[in-house]
């Protein structure tokens, strides 16, 4: 009788490109990270769960600030979720073109395009939630999502796996 061969397994990505990113921002209101996290979860059947937080680098500072995060990766669809707080416990802002936001997703890899469409379509279903949309990336805000973001998101990545 012949072995049955094991599925291929897809390797979780180890980095993010700006070409395979989608971002949503999130006004929720009053209610914290992880309840906008358990309402995505039961709205969209994903799995966001509280990881260690991601780590923002500021250069000129030379100081890393930490922002609640919570992380899922699809690996049928070898997509990747972050959900992240726009302000940390310190307040201080993780950029300021998000500043009308209280949390944002980052969609990456796999079918990031289809699952921002159907996030932002479906808004009025997410339960505490008023807006969702979105984010456009202008000039000064595609700067930093490619030049500081996207690379403490890398590296986010790297010490997730291990």
């Amino acid at each position: 009788m012949a072995r049955k061969k094991k599925p291929t397994r897809i390797e979780m990505p180890l980095s993010v490109s700006i070409d395979d990113v989608a971002l949503v921002g999130f006004v929720s209101g009053n209610i914290k990270s992880y309840q906008l996290a358990y309402n995505l979860n039961q709205t969209f059947g994903i799995q966001l769960a509280k990881e260690v937080d991601f780590e923002l680098y500021n250069q000129a500072e030379d100081k890393l600030y930490p922002f609640s995060t919570y992380y899922y990766y699809n690996e049928n669809y070898n997509t990747l979720y972050f959900l992240i707080e726009t302000r940390n416990s310190d307040g201080l802002l993780l950029h300021p073109a998000i500043n009308a936001y209280d949390a944002i997703l980052v969609i990456a890899h796999g079918n990031y395009q289809v699952v921002e469409n159907t996030i932002t379509q479906y808004q009025y279903s997410i339960p505490g939630v008023f807006i969702c949309e979105k984010i456009m990336l202008n000039k000064t805000f595609r700067k930093f999502i490619e030049d500081s973001f996207l690379l403490d998101l890398d590296i986010y990545l790297q010490n997730l796996k291990n």
